[in-house]
């Protein structure tokens, strides 16, 4: 938002270093923060892992916020081999894995 700080992004993108891991086919995996967008009271973030194996698991820990707000709900919307999958994240389910 026009209030934001100048180095908002960078902040955001090291809070989610530190609290989203994924692994594909059981392999911790980096990725790279594309950016965000605001929708009324969301933040929507985009990664993007660039992978040129087949995709046989896919398996994500997501604790954004959790540790501030115990009602937060992170929805996981991915895209792998051309199927697009949705989790919804609590802070008593904080992981959650998909099998192709």
């Amino acid at each position: 938002t026009p209030e934001e700080i100048a180095d908002a992004d960078q902040f955001m993108q090291d809070y989610l270093k530190n609290n989203i891991e994924i692994w594909i086919n059981e392999k911790k995996q980096e990725y790279n923060y594309i950016g965000k967008e605001y929708d009324i009271d969301l933040v929507l973030f985009y990664l993007e892992i660039p992978f040129s194996e087949e995709v046989k698991s896919f398996e994500i820990k997501n604790t954004v916020l959790m540790k501030t707000y115990p009602q937060q709900r992170n929805i996981i919307k991915l895209k792998v081999n051309d199927t697009y999958k949705t989790f919804h994240l609590t802070k008593n389910e904080s992981k959650g894995m998909l099998i192709f």
